[in-house]
């Protein structure tokens, strides 16, 4: 009988074949002469179960181990995980990983198997892979609940895991992934809470809308199983090292960095150092300088993962904080953003505590180029128009949570006993004030670093809607009328497009320049009409401020 659910008592029979004798557990553990239950009949299961099972020969090695899930009336609207190792593996009191949790990079054998849902949420087994675990995670591997990461393994004999996990990417092979559970806190991790998570997985969504080249872990709620007992509400994910790089970018050899203070996850780190050594020796205000540190570091990289840690007022970024870049001379350096759940409050300054107070070197240094500091301040501004304004950002999280939303009871009935679970709302409530606010103050925080004397501006952009487009910066606008706030003294550039079949003949301001692509300071003109017409020799269709002249 295979692995699966079952609503109605079902009847196990085992068979191999190959001589000797079959022995199982009923427990999770790796049944032997010993532990395990010697087969002379059928099994009955009523209940949830795991079962395991081996032929074992005289003068053999024992066989490999047979494993099945059995679920007897459990429902999910997510996908569920059975994760399975010996209980001696997870609580034995000087070996089990769970117990001594503070012991970093034990690993042990598991099985792992993950049920996707079918459009008419009835469940099939899509993987089932034996692997290796470990416990993951830094504070929260303090918490009752743990997180694991999972890899696969060649000596197992399926050396990946072979599904398209995440279906907003294309990725149908894993080496490794990662089950992690909620924030980091637990009755025995003082004065900090769980429940309502959506901050990383904000930042992910928020990064794939605005198309975005930082590197993210692709993510997918589960609930699941752990020895056939329901263990919570968790994301699967990927993993942020080289099999990562690899399914993401195809470049098999790689040097990874991690932390401020460059600690080597693989590879050699001088080529970073070279990176470094060139920006502190070299005038980075010279543009000439600022050009070759681009052949060094993909910048438009660089650039979003501040703005996502600006954003979210993280204060973890010197541990959690990776970079990475193919073997070879000539290669650029790329970051991955991850782990963005320490946000603090709405008005925290945090562009001048990574450059001024806590400075962060590379970020500090850059800044002192007029180039990148208005493309950072642009580019900040751009996602605070669109995929980060306020409106926007509460719409992304309500389909955070309303994704998961009805596995949470059963996720806290779990853990309420262990875990301090946030009152219903309390993190939401906070989000929806700080996407609010959160763009004003770092708009002035950036008026206020760069020594401007300006002001944040609401700028208008219209035109007669299916003419054409206007490109803002980096962000293309189709619908009108549009309305964003930049600042004034930060140069911006706004590019009218015709659609197919239209000309640029214009803006309706002509003090404006002729051409399609102009570039302001926001110190005079603030509303930006682009006239578009048909090409041809059709009459002249004008756009609809063009019209009411």
């Amino acid at each position: 009988l295979k692995s699966g659910f079952y609503d109605t008592t079902q009847i196990v029979t085992l068979s191999f074949n190959q001589d000797g004798q079959i022995y199982y557990s009923l427990d999770a553990s790796e049944p032997d002469t010993i532990n395990g239950i010697k087969y002379d009949g059928s099994i009955t299961i009523d209940s949830t179960t795991v079962v395991r099972a081996r032929i074992i020969r005289d003068n053999h090695l024992p066989g490999k181990i047979v494993t099945q899930t059995y679920f007897m009336n459990e429902t999910s609207t997510l996908p569920v995980v059975s994760l399975i190792s010996d209980p001696k593996h997870l609580w034995h009191k000087k070996r089990g990983i769970y117990k001594k949790y503070e012991k970093r990079g034990w690993e042990r054998p598991a099985s792992i198997e993950y049920f996707d849902l079918n459009n008419d949420h009835s469940f099939f087994s899509a993987f089932k892979n034996e692997v290796e675990i470990r416990i993951a995670g830094k504070t929260s591997r303090r918490q009752p609940k743990k997180s694991f990461a999972i890899f696969t393994k060649d000596k197992y004999g399926n050396p990946r895991i072979n599904y398209k996990i995440f279906r907003d990417k294309p990725i149908e092979s894993f080496g490794s992934i990662g089950l992690r559970s909620d924030a980091t806190s637990g009755r025995n991790v003082t004065d900090l809470w769980v429940g309502e998570r959506f901050k990383n997985e904000f930042l992910y969504e928020v990064n794939k809308e605005m198309g975005s080249c930082v590197d993210m872990q692709a993510y997918q709620p589960v609930s699941v199983f752990l020895n056939g007992k329901y263990w919570g509400l968790y994301n699967l994910m990927e993993r942020k090292g080289g099999d990562f790089i690899k399914n993401n970018h195809g470049f098999d050899e790689v040097d990874i960095v991690t932390g401020e203070y460059e600690r080597l996850v693989s590879g050699k780190s001088n080529w970073y150092d070279s990176l470094t050594f060139f920006v502190s020796l070299n005038d980075i205000t010279n543009d000439s300088i600022f050009k070759e540190v681009e052949k060094k570091m993909v910048m438009d990289n660089y650039i979003d993962y501040w703005i996502y840690e600006v954003y979210s007022s993280a204060h973890d970024n010197r541990v959690n904080i990776r970079y990475w870049r193919p073997k070879g001379k000539n290669q650029q350096w790329r970051w991955i953003s991850y782990d963005q759940d320490s946000w603090h409050t709405y008005d925290e300054n945090s562009l001048r505590r990574h450059v001024v107070d806590e400075p962060v070197f590379l970020l500090t240094r850059l800044m002192k180029n007029d180039k990148f500091r208005i493309r950072w301040a642009n580019r900040m501004c751009d996602y605070l128009n669109t995929t980060l304004e306020p409106n926007n950002a509460i719409r992304m999280v309500d389909e955070i949570l309303e994704r998961i939303e009805a596995e949470v009871p059963r996720e806290k009935e779990r853990w309420q006993d262990t875990m301090l679970y946030v009152p219903k709302n309390m993190r939401v409530n906070w989000f929806k004030e700080y996407a609010v606010q959160r763009p004003s103050h770092i708009r002035r925080h950036i008026i206020e670093y760069y020594g401007l004397q300006g002001t944040e501006k609401k700028i208008l952009i219209n035109a007669e809607n299916g003419y054409g487009k206007v490109k803002v910066n980096t962000i293309n606008i189709d619908t009108f009328p549009w309305e964003g706030y930049y600042i004034e003294g930060v140069p911006v550039r706004i590019t009218a497009i015709p659609n197919k079949g239209y000309k640029f003949v214009g803006w309706k301001n002509r003090k404006l320049p002729k051409t399609s692509s102009i570039v302001t300071s926001l110190d005079q003109e603030t509303e930006f009409i682009p006239i578009f017409k048909k090409s041809g020799r059709s009459s002249v269709t004008e756009s609809v401020e063009e019209k009411r002249k």
